[in-house]
């Protein structure tokens, strides 16, 4: 059933995600209604704000980035996300440190995972499994 097409009553009892089948069925949801608002369509964009604040609740109480990612790539993903680069990040380590952690030559180590978590307000879960 697709949620444009279910009954109101029925659309919030299928907007709950209580396992994996029901997190893959909001995801597909999600996608669809990407192409939608891609082509041009407004309408379905605030539900689809609804359903991928759903999936990444979902997502946050039941995986660990820890588990898929290691450290480095986390921090990464941050700077990306922050739009940070290398000269952003010397209050972390310096210059050719940051270089040689995001080419994989280097670990992060425990004073410097400490000074991400501070910089970027995340939890330890970000880094430590």
């Amino acid at each position: 059933m697709s949620l444009l097409t279910a009954p109101v009553k029925d659309a919030a009892h299928l907007m709950i995600i209580r396992n994996e089948d029901d997190l893959d069925r909001m995801i597909a949801w999600s996608y669809e209604l990407s192409l939608l608002v891609e082509n041009g369509d407004d309408e379905p964009r605030d539900l689809l704000e609804v359903i991928n604040d759903r999936i990444e609740k979902y997502e946050e109480e039941n995986y660990r980035f820890s588990d898929y990612i290691s450290p480095e790539e986390m921090m990464r993903h941050l700077m990306e996300k922050h739009g940070h680069n290398q000269s952003n990040m010397t209050d972390i380590a310096a210059r050719p440190t940051i270089n040689a952690l995001l080419n994989g030559k280097r670990r992060l180590t425990r004073d410097m995972i400490e000074r991400l978590i501070k910089k970027y307000r995340v939890t330890g879960d970000f880094f430590y499994a």
